[in-house]
């Protein structure tokens, strides 16, 4: 291989490592909206999201449950060959469970759901949202049959202060 193609696949895996930073080492932050419902974002760098004037009711446009999974979705990878499925599979269950993780250890008094779906005509994304009471799952896994849809859930921390 040449020196020149060499140092392109470097740059190019450093440019990959660097725009899924945010999600193998995931940082986060916390908005309240008008009622005090604490959501919990991902922090990948941009402007923080500010719901302080937001009220998630039945006017709304979203719920809770779909604010948060719209919010924090990450594109991990585009359109895959199908040879590549396995593999891209495991990164991202890999990459989910590490995600999952982080918000039991950062929120142990929550419960959250990650989600990933792997569609290689498409994209690889990973999304979460908190447990809401009166409100559905973002995702009834089942239900899709063109992707694979796999389903994470932290446990509540009886000791954890509430």
């Amino acid at each position: 291989m040449q020196t020149a193609d060499k140092n392109s696949m470097k740059n190019k895996t450093i440019d990959f490592l660097a725009n899924i930073l945010p999600i193998i080492y995931p940082q986060f932050y916390i908005s309240t909206d008008l009622d005090g419902n604490e959501l919990v974002f991902l922090d990948i760098g941009l402007p923080k999201d500010d719901i302080t004037n937001k009220k998630f009711d039945k006017t709304a446009q979203f719920d809770k449950t779909a604010y948060e999974s719209f919010e924090n979705h990450f594109h991990l990878f585009g359109k895959i060959n199908k040879k590549d499925e396995e593999v891209a599979i495991k990164i991202g269950k890999t990459i989910s469970q590490n995600l999952l993780n982080a918000l039991q250890m950062n929120f142990p008094d929550k419960i959250f759901i990650v989600y990933l779906t792997v569609n290689i005509k498409d994209s690889t994304i990973i999304r979460f949202h908190q447990e809401w009471n009166n409100e559905p799952p973002y995702f009834d896994s089942k239900a899709f049959s063109d992707e694979y849809i796999f389903e994470f859930k932290t446990l509540k921390n009886m000791n954890a202060k509430a």
